[in-house]
């Protein structure tokens, strides 16, 4: 009886000082669970007060958090990982943001006056490189095709300036949109050929003279007149309802035989704006946003994912 009742009293004290061990494990290790924006109102005193934190919804690299003349460094030096950053960062070009957590410490460093740096212990949920990659190739797959889709606009309006071009130039010999650049100068030195009829860009019209300013600042003239006439007083009557302001055709002895009605590099200006604006971004730049791509697309008439 007294040895059961010692093996019960020992089983009793193995089972209690193994709820004690189990306790002692589970024991909270103190860190502080927060958003990115608590995190960036904090006071920085409180912060290091803090002393443990976990970052919720992180996602950018944060070598350094400015707080007015204060900053907060942040300390990835304890992770081995070559292309933590690339992980870590939120594109300007990516949809959604994809948010990570980081754990770590709080330091305060007086010897230079008092910084801070948060030394970076784990990261949970973090994208693999492979993840970065297939998004990039995706966003440059619809970057390619908003260059097709620009480009071909643009011959598209070209083609039906020069449509409307060449129905007011039927009987001559018709030197259209992509000669407007020599058209202008031929126009600008009173040397159209007879039987020859022009493209002339952005025509301004002031009284009997057509007004261009001289874009050669070495010409020693800032603004060209030039006399002109048109075939008919209909003709004029219609350019001047136009707000004195349009592309037309001209033939030789510089006279107006009709407009297109509209400036075509005004209506293609966007367009190639857009195609140089793809090409000279940064990939990985602020430039190159998402809604920016999204509101391009939609412009050229691409259907969007």
């Amino acid at each position: 009886m007294r040895l059961k009742k010692i093996l019960v009293l020992g089983f009793c004290s193995f089972m209690l000082l193994s709820q004690f061990i189990f306790a002692a494990g589970q024991k909270k290790d103190n860190y502080v669970e927060m958003s990115i924006e608590e995190f960036n109102s904090m006071d920085l005193y409180e912060l290091y007060k803090k002393k443990k934190i976990t970052l919720n919804d992180f996602y950018s690299g944060g070598v350094r958090l400015h707080r007015g003349d204060k900053e907060i460094k942040f300390d990835y030096s304890n992770l081995k990982d070559e292309k933590l950053y690339e992980r870590i960062e939120h594109y300007s070009w990516e949809k959604d943001i994809v948010t990570c957590k980081v754990k770590g410490k709080m330091k305060s460093d007086d010897n230079y006056g008092k910084q801070y740096s948060f030394i970076v212990e784990n990261i949970e949920n973090l994208r693999s490189i492979e993840d970065v990659e297939n998004a990039r190739q995706t966003m440059l797959a619809r970057i390619e095709k908003i260059k097709e889709n620009a480009a071909k606009k643009i011959e598209s309006i070209i083609n039906e300036s020069d449509r409307i071009g060449s129905e007011i130039a039927k009987g001559y010999i018709y030197h259209g949109y992509n000669d407007n650049s020599r058209n202008k100068k031929l126009f600008l030195n009173n040397a159209l050929e007879k039987g020859n009829a022009y493209y002339i860009p952005s025509f301004k019209l002031d009284g009997i003279y057509a007004i261009y300013k001289n874009q050669d600042i070495f010409a020693g003239k800032e603004v060209q007149f030039v006399y002109v006439n048109f075939a008919n007083q209909k003709l004029k009557a219609e350019y001047v309802d136009l707000d004195n302001k349009t592309d037309v055709i001209v033939t030789a002895d510089n006279i107006v035989i009709g407009n297109i009605g509209y400036i075509t590099s005004s209506k293609i200006y966007d367009f190639r704006n857009t195609e140089n604006w793809i090409i000279r971004s940064n990939f990985d730049s602020d430039g190159l946003s998402y809604k920016k791509i999204c509101e391009v697309e939609k412009e050229l008439g691409i259907e969007q994912e």
